[in-house]
């Protein structure tokens, strides 16, 4: 599977939407700010703790986010930290850890998601997460996952 996305990832890694030189927009800050003032916290929880009800969604609930960076296969503090300051810099490496995972969570920023239905005759789950290409830059966008990231409480 891991050979499976490298052609994904070289082409999503070489567009405009995944590289950007060196953004100082892109921080832990203005991602928290943006969760705030979008209103995030209504479906995903404060500080991304989840456990918000979707009445007939398959998984039940809206998805927690406070473990992103262990769903995103990072497995320590240093390859969190490594990962931010590639978004930062620009210069996202293929083979880096969760990188790929971090290209998948911008494209469900970017283009919204559909809740699954448990019930398949039963109504639409109400909470679905939006697009927010129109709203957030791919600064901004970058910048709540990396204040996602930065939630993850690493053992020591």
């Amino acid at each position: 599977m891991r050979y499976f996305m490298l052609p994904v990832l070289l082409t999503a890694l070489a567009s405009s939407n995944c590289r950007q030189e060196g953004n100082p927009e892109i921080t832990i800050g203005n991602g928290e700010r943006i969760f705030q003032t979008y209103g995030c916290f209504n479906c995903h929880g404060p500080a991304g703790q989840g456990g918000v009800v979707n009445e007939n969604a398959v998984r039940g609930t809206v998805p927690r986010l406070r473990d992103i960076a262990l769903r995103m296969g990072l497995h320590s503090e240093e390859e969190a930290d490594r990962l931010l300051q590639a978004v930062r810099s620009g210069n996202l490496d293929p083979s880096m850890p969760g990188i790929g995972f971090f290209l998948h969570y911008q494209s469900v920023i970017r283009e919204g998601r559909q809740s699954e239905r448990l019930d398949p005759n039963g109504p639409l789950p109400p909470r679905n997460m939006p697009s927010w290409e129109g709203a957030l830059s791919p600064a901004q966008r970058d910048s709540v996952l990396i204040y996602l990231i930065s939630l993850q409480e690493w053992e020591e």
